[in-house]
Order: structure tokens, then sequence, then C-alpha cells
């Protein structure tokens, strides 16, 4: 099976590229959280909304990726 991450129409990429994408964007968060950290604005809360806060997975992929 090819683990390339495209724009196939298999479930199995969507999949794929959609947890790479929810990683991504909880990364991201991690560090724009770090940097108002470091500047004295530390971050204790994140609010979701939209379909990311619906998803238990998304949720938990944010809170692990943000720490």
């Amino acid at each position: 099976m090819d683990r390339r991450l495209g724009r196939e129409n298999e479930l199995d990429s969507l999949v794929t590229l959609y947890l790479a994408r929810m990683c991504g964007l909880g990364y991201g968060t991690r560090q724009i959280v770090r940097s108002l950290h470091e500047k004295g604005g530390p971050i204790d809360t994140i609010i979701v909304s939209g379909g990311a806060g619906q998803s238990e997975l998304a949720l938990q992929l944010l809170a692990d990726a943000t720490g």
C-alpha cells in the first residue's frame, strides 16, 4: 500500500491526511502558546470550535500536541 499523503479518495488516505493536518494544527498552536508564555502571557485554556470541537479524537490530538 502506498503511504504518501496525497489527494486520493481512498478512505485510508483521507484519514491519514486528516490526522496529519490535525497534528500540524496542534503543533502550530503549541508554538503560539509557547511564544506567548515566554513573553509573559501564559495560556491555560484553549477553546476549540467547529468540527474539531465535536470530535473526541481531534480534541485529544490537539491536547496532546499542545501539551
